[in-house]
């Protein structure tokens, strides 16, 4: 019996995006096509031509942009390129009518706004009958999908009257009455409906169309959605990888680690990094070409597509960013047998909790559509920098790594590799923790930071760790601040700790009291917490870094923020022992 192969969808193949997020082309817009041939894209996610005449949003209507797109999409298939629709769904703009009834409100019921001037749509309100309206209108045009930017939820969740009234009705009790975790699931719950029926109405017109949405990926901010409901209805899994905000800590590394992560939520989908060709928040600035470069290619190099958006005018194409990446999408256009398909071949990998992302502090570069941080300052550490410290650490060092998530975890997935580093992986599921412990018992290795599975899911505190057998340490209920100016001690003569050359290294901003009880050894102690700079320095005291066997693996621990403070600080000595480890505990192709 011959066997079935499923045929590929036109999506799974390569996508080179293009995208002009807003009209500044003085009429010239339908040239627009013509530069992103030249340039090797093959699709575009499009927006600036219903900006024509109107303002920054990329409101379908069909009596006002008909013509144009039917225009534009005849030249784009000329061209061969593909069009994916834009539409916005999250905000409206100053001064729009409809924000009075349909816009999300705080508790106080003032208006959120987003972009400092935007108030933030809600999908539960009679705004959405509208849209799913202009769904509908665009059956009667060949276009290949549709891209939602948005949903959003503002921070706190909302409280307009039709979320007040609705809540009324599924709880019985009123919307300022109700919990932390019911709040949150209720604004859940508003994403999905939206989504949901917004995918199943779209599929009725466009069957072979692909449909998706801008999904929080990798950023902290975004409180109220559930990303395995997210996988549901992306048939592309796409976040904003690419964006920057315009510091001295804008992480170039980003877009590469954004795109190992969506692999971990998404191994059967294509996805999509984001990119902006300009830094974040000036439109009109863009990127430096090898900046530029490192994005794209770090990107593809981890099996993910490319969108390439550009916030100002198409001449911006002429800088020596934009003919950079004119550069590298016409070379990958050319190339694509050789990268299409890839597989990793990493035997480390960095875990991304989502259940400690959704909870625990996390600070993180705002991107375009995720801004504003929810208030989690009850946690002591920082689980976006501890996790972006710890790939950095093994970027620096050349390291192959994949990410993983905590995301339908199986002992498959983590034998998959031979060292698993999980940074302030603070809320972890007691099913996960056994996987991690069977997982060490029957050989594995994990470097593990802070409070690593010291809470649930839900926040609460564990009396201590969940993986203390693993670690070789209890928690004793304590913090210590060591602010910048203490020191950790390490023992003499241990290969992990080869390359250490100062006779004292930094210590953690915060370190987490423990008490040794496991097999291996004590590393490195901190010194006694001066209380300045100058205080009279301290004999070494409590345990900082901890090696301990379990079963036929090891653990290396690390009882504070280490992880945080390399993100800031980038000490040498942190690096040198990560790496270290890594080498032992796995083979590095």
């Amino acid at each position: 019996m011959k066997k079935m192969v499923r045929q590929q969808k036109w999506y799974e193949s390569p996508l080179r995006i293009a995208a002009l997020q807003a009209d500044y082309e003085k009429g010239e817009n339908l040239k627009v096509i013509d530069k992103w041939a030249g340039m090797g894209f093959n699709v575009e996610q499009l927006k600036h031509v219903l900006d024509v005449g109107t303002n920054i949003l990329g409101e379908f209507r069909l009596e006002r942009h008909g013509e144009i797109l039917r225009e534009y999409i005849a030249r784009a298939k000329a061209q061969h390129i593909r069009i994916i629709l834009y539409l916005n769904v999250h905000v409206f703009p100053p001064g729009d009518t409809r924000a009075g009834k349909c816009a999300q409100r705080q508790a106080d019921g003032s208006f959120y706004l987003n972009y400092s001037t935007y108030s933030c749509i809600c999908t539960r309100s009679c705004w959405k009958e509208s849209f799913f309206q202009i769904i509908e209108s665009l059956k009667e045009f060949s276009i290949d999908g549709i891209f939602l930017d948005g949903p959003m939820i503002i921070p706190g969740g909302c409280f307009c009257d039709v979320c007040r009234a609705e809540f009324k009705n599924k709880y019985e009790y009123e919307l300022e009455g109700a919990d932390k975790k019911t709040i949150w699931q209720f604004n859940a719950d508003s994403m999905s409906l939206f989504m949901h029926e917004s995918y199943r109405r779209f599929k009725q017109i466009k069957p072979d169309g692909v449909f998706y949405n801008n999904a929080p990926a990798l950023h902290p901010t975004a409180s109220y959605v559930d990303l395995k409901d997210v996988l549901q209805y992306n048939d592309i899994l796409g976040t904003e990888g690419g964006f920057f905000d315009m510091n001295k800590w804008a992480y170039n590394w980003k877009p590469g680690v954004t795109a190992r992560t969506l692999e971990a939520l998404a191994p059967d989908k294509p996805r999509v990094n984001f990119m902006a060709g300009n830094h974040y928040p000036l439109s009109w600035y863009m990127h430096n070409a090898a900046e530029t470069k490192l994005c794209i290619a770090s990107s593809v190099a981890h099996d993910c597509n490319v969108w390439y958006g550009l916030h100002g005018p198409s001449e911006l194409l002429e800088t020596p960013g934009g003919k950079a990446a004119g550069e590298m999408f016409r070379a990958l256009s050319e190339k694509e047998e050789y990268y299409a398909g890839s597989e990793s071949m990493a035997s480390t990998a960095v875990m991304y909790s989502l259940n400690t992302e959704r909870i625990y502090k996390a600070t993180i570069g705002a991107t375009d559509l995720y801004g504003k941080a929810m208030d989690k300052s009850n946690f002591a550490g920082d689980f976006a920098k501890s996790f972006m410290g710890a790939c950095d650490m093994l970027l620096r060092s050349g390291m192959p790594f994949d990410v993983i998530a905590d995301l339908d975890l199986s002992l498959e997935k983590l034998k998959r590799y031979e060292c698993i580093i999980l940074p302030t992986s603070a809320c972890l599921a007691d099913g996960d923790l056994e996987l991690l412990r069977q997982y060490v018992a029957g050989g594995g290795n994990i470097i593990a930071s802070f409070d690593t599975s010291l809470y649930t899911p839900d926040g609460e505190c564990r009396r201590n760790f969940g993986l203390s057998d693993v670690f070789g340490v209890s928690f004793d209920g304590n913090y210590t601040d060591y602010n910048i100016w203490n020191y950790v001690q390490t023992v003499t003569g241990h290969g992990l700790l080869d390359g250490v050359e100062a006779p004292l290294m930094p210590a953690s901003r915060t370190g987490i009291n423990v008490k040794n009880h496991g097999n291996g050894g004590i590393l490195a102690r901190f010194l006694g917490a001066l209380k300045g700079r100058y205080d009279v320095m301290q004999a070494p005291d409590k345990p900082a870094i901890v090696l301990n066997s379990f079963g036929k693996g090891n653990c290396l621990y690390f009882a504070g923020t280490f992880l945080e403070h390399f993100y800031d600080y980038n000490f040498e000595e942190y690096k040198t022992i990560v790496t270290n480890a890594v080498h032992r505990f796995s083979h590095v192709p």
